[in-house]
């Protein structure tokens, strides 16, 4: 491993977990990753990081990113709690490797004691310990696994040679990818031009996390959504409320934008699976689809969506650009033609970056997320 002068930076303190701390007075200080983590010198697809107010415990993880091939969880160096963190990372997760002092710091916390950086290397300090590969001599090597009840896998798994850690894994849970599920905060907007084939003209759709709310159980993010760049002013708007652990829908409001104190409002009933549906509806047929929770893994998949009725649901999952892009289909014949559903969902985006449906050959729904 090659330094420079210019790998520690004066003014800096850092961690045996390759972080570095920047002490900014009155208990509060900035954290940023070293490039020391990324030998390979990769691309950073994506960072996952914690909302603001949650707190940092000492020798746990508090998030992570995504390299080319692996991931790297983040360390706490002590006990804190976040007050900042850095909200270029979601556009520009990149940041991390090519500016890791500069634009690609991670977060900043505050409730610091004088003692809690006192743990921490010098630049000097620093030098010494990450210019060599420690050895085995008079080092210990540990391997660690915690199994959960009713977890069919060690939740975590760990080895270390002395204080190193060598190798870190989890166990993504089933109902969720916390890779690909948006980082959604509240005030958070963005906006989706959708073209159906039989309007022509396509209709914007502006979308705004408002906050949280339990409904029917479940930890729900709400999210109000309302045409823009309408011909006409619309005449109500709707309100989503989404599953905070896999973003499958729970209900919708319908509201009056006369007079908000109308509304009515429809369950999603069918749980977290997936479903497609053809119905009399007027003078056509409605199609509807929903698809299911985002899968947990990283390897391309393809399974049988159990749905309770018909038509049988075949869910494809697709992998791309070193897992930072994922193509979510879903198949089904109806009516004898194929109905096909499809979405793209890309790290560090609020939403699918694009979604298509085909009907017997025939593109009838295109959409792409236009801003956000």
């Amino acid at each position: 491993m090659k330094l420079t002068g210019l790998d520690f930076p004066e003014g800096h303190l850092y961690s045996r977990d390759y972080l570095w701390v920047r002490d900014l007075g009155e208990g509060r200080a900035r954290v940023g990753l070293q490039f020391h983590a990324l030998p390979r010198g990769g691309d950073v697809y994506f960072a996952k990081l914690p909302p603001v107010g949650s707190p940092l415990e000492r020798g746990r993880a508090f998030g992570f990113v995504d390299l080319a091939g692996s991931t790297f969880e983040l360390r706490a160096p002590f006990d804190a709690r976040i007050a900042l963190r850095n909200d270029v990372l979601r556009d520009d997760a990149g940041a991390v490797a090519t500016a890791p002092f500069g634009d690609g710091w991670l977060v900043e916390v505050d409730g610091l004691a004088p003692e809690d950086l006192k743990g921490l290397l010098d630049r000097e300090q620093a030098l010494r310990y990450y210019s060599f590969i420690p050895g085995l001599a008079g080092k210990t090597l540990a391997a660690a696994q915690r199994f959960d009840a009713g977890r069919p896998w060690p939740s975590t798994t760990s080895l270390k040679l002395g204080d190193d850690l060598i190798v870190a894994s989890r166990l993504l849970p089933a109902a969720g990818n916390e890779a690909f599920a948006p980082d959604w905060a509240t005030g958070d907007r963005w906006r989706v031009r959708v073209k159906l084939a039989d309007i022509e003209r396509p209709r914007t759709y502006e979308y705004e996390v408002q906050g949280d709310e339990v409904v029917a159980g479940d930890d729900c993010w709400r999210v109000r959504a309302i045409e823009v760049e309408a011909q006409f002013p619309p005449q109500s708007f709707r309100r989503l409320f989404f599953r905070k652990d896999d973003l499958t829908l729970v209900a919708v409001d319908d509201v009056s934008t006369i007079d908000p104190a109308l509304f009515a409002r429809s369950e999603n009933r069918r749980g977290r699976e997936a479903f497609l549906l053809e119905r009399a509806a007027g003078a056509g047929d409605e199609i509807i689809v929903d698809h299911p929770r985002m899968p947990a893994g990283c390897d391309d998949e393809a399974r049988d969506v159990a749905v309770g009725h018909e038509p049988p649901i075949t869910q494809i999952v697709r992998f791309r650009a070193g897992a930072s892009r994922m193509e979510v289909e879903l198949r089904a014949e109806v009516g004898g033609e194929r109905l096909v559903s499809v979405q793209t969902w890309e790290r560090g985006r609020p939403w699918w970056k694009d979604a298509a449906r085909v009907r017997g050959g025939e593109e009838t729904v295109r959409a792409e997320l236009v801003q956000g």
